[in-house]
């Protein structure tokens, strides 16, 4: 899988955008500019170093009634685009065309380092899924968090009994026992 890193800032009153493939863009137009960041690289993983540091001239363009809605919702539709955004977690742009895009924060996976340039987050994002190939973890399409990287790896593609495959006795106990500890759920030599 391709990685591709991000990195953003302000240039002359503009907002720059620079991709690790060396091709960036500076303007103060969010059209552009989301266009810049959905543009396709067929199945490629988009990362950053600090996530919120690095939407955060984004978002300041999109303005306080965004941001406010955006915190509450986590979604906000501006033109033909539609963002969602969970702080510290993802960033995804779509477009009405059907593009889309989701940019995640590398520095969770990498605390104790100081913030590298875009061409080594891309690199440190390649040694992250070589790592994780090497534990099983071979079809990643999101960093969200370590926990999701399990999730969409591991716990997926298990067969988990759901509660609705439960015996109808069985599935009312669990039901009335959510919310209580299990030890009060359960009676004494339950578990022999």
């Amino acid at each position: 899988m391709r990685i591709l890193s991000y990195q953003t800032g302000f240039e002359d009153s503009k907002v720059l955008i620079m991709e690790s493939g060396g091709a960036s863009v500076s303007s103060g137009d969010l059209d552009e500019l989301f266009s810049f960041l959905l543009e396709d690289y067929g199945e490629c993983l988009k990362i950053c170093w600090d996530l919120d540091s690095t939407v955060s001239p984004l978002l300041r363009m999109l303005g306080r009634t965004a941001c406010m809605a955006l915190k509450s919702t986590k979604k906000w539709g501006y033109g033909l685009f539609q963002v969602f955004y969970v702080g510290g977690k993802v960033f995804s742009l779509s477009h009405a065309s059907g593009l889309r895009m989701s940019l995640y924060g590398l520095e969770q996976y990498y605390p104790d380092l100081d913030e590298p340039g875009v061409e080594e987050v891309q690199v440190l994002g390649m040694k992250l899924l070589r790592e994780l190939a090497r534990m099983g973890f071979t079809d990643v399409t999101k960093f969200t968090s370590p926990v999701a990287i399990y999730e969409e790896a591991i716990l997926s593609k298990l067969d988990l009994p759901k509660l609705e495959d439960m015996p109808k006795e069985v599935a009312e106990m669990a039901y009335s026992a959510s919310g209580r500890l299990w030890v009060e759920a359960h009676q004494l030599g339950a578990w022999l």
